[in-house]
């Protein structure tokens, strides 16, 4: 399997939204960093084990459309939730697209 190539169609941000918390340390990180803007979208758990946040927000806030190139860019791109820095950690990914994946498909012709 080739190295990921993110398409950047957004799908990933759309759909997954809300079926993941942010980490202990995505939560520590950002107030380190002084994230109000990210944190303000959070409802911090803190149970007996660790402590989490769980996005309240309905869709990703920190998502945006650039509509001139067709693409979704992230806005908090390099402090983004653990989960998003490790997607796609399964192959989920439903435009999943590498170089030789390509190869494989041309030599199927």
């Amino acid at each position: 399997m080739g190295v990921f190539e993110c398409q950047q169609c957004g799908e990933c941000c759309i759909i997954l939204w809300g079926s993941f918390e942010a980490t202990h340390d995505d939560i520590i990180r950002w107030r380190t960093e002084g994230r109000g803007d990210i944190l303000r979208h959070i409802e911090i758990v803190n149970d007996q084990r660790a402590v989490s946040g769980i996005f309240t927000s309905k869709s990703c806030p920190f998502l945006f459309k650039d509509t001139a190139q067709n693409r979704y860019v992230c806005m908090i791109h390099d402090t983004k939730p653990e989960h998003c820095r490790n997607y796609p950690n399964d192959d989920a990914c439903l435009n999943f697209r590498n170089d030789d994946s390509e190869k494989e498909d041309n030599s199927r012709d």
